[in-house]
């Protein structure tokens, strides 16, 4: 049995240019976000990190790391938190 195969076509995409232009868009997200927006943007960001080291070192399951991730977005509100992480 002799199989020929065609060559596929992959389309190759650079995305250095949308990590860019997402940089951009944060830092103007941040320059006018008020002290109030900050802290909660900056106490969500630490509390998730926490929480992903405690996911990475076994202390958590992927589960509870969500349903920690849904409760610190309800208490937070983060405005770039939901964007990037």
């Amino acid at each position: 049995m002799v199989r020929i195969l065609k060559a596929m076509r992959i389309k190759t995409v650079n995305i250095a240019l949308m990590a860019v232009i997402q940089r951009i868009d944060i830092r103007k997200m941040v320059k006018n976000m008020s002290q109030e927006q900050f802290e909660s943007e900056k106490n969500y960001r630490v509390a998730l990190y926490i929480a992903k080291s405690m996911l990475l070192k076994g202390l958590i399951n992927e589960r509870e790391y969500c349903q920690i991730d849904t409760i610190l977005i309800a208490k937070y509100q983060p405005i770039i938190g939901n964007l990037c992480i």
